[in-house]
C-alpha cells in the first residue's frame, strides 16, 4: 500500500532515485515481516511465524523479480 501511494504522488526518499527508493521500500517490506516474525516466534506462534516469513520471502521474490525486469528494459532501452 505505501509503495502504491509514494508512487503515485512521484514522491522520492531524499537523496535518491525513483528505483533506489522503490527498492528501499521494498527492502523494508522484506524486514518488516521478518522482525515481526521473530518477535511471534520468542512467544511460541509458530503459525504466525510461518505466514510472516513466507509473505517476506514473497515480498522479496516480487522485489527481485520486478527490479531485475525494470533493469533489463532500461538496458534494452539504451541498446537502441
Amino acid at each position: 500500500m505505501y509503495k502504491s501511494i509514494y508512487l503515485l504522488t512521484g514522491s522520492r526518499l531524499p537523496g535518491k532515485t525513483g528505483l533506489q527508493s522503490a527498492v528501499l521500500i521494498d527492502v523494508m517490506h522484506v524486514y518488516r515481516c521478518y522482525f515481526i516474525a521473530q518477535s511471534y516466534l520468542s512467544v511460541k506462534k509458530y503459525k504466525e511465524v510461518l505466514a510472516l516469513y513466507e509473505r517476506a520471502l514473497d515480498y522479496a521474490q516480487q522485489s527481485l523479480d520486478t527490479h531485475t525486469r525494470n533493469e533489463h528494459d532500461v538496458k534494452s532501452k539504451a541498446r537502441t
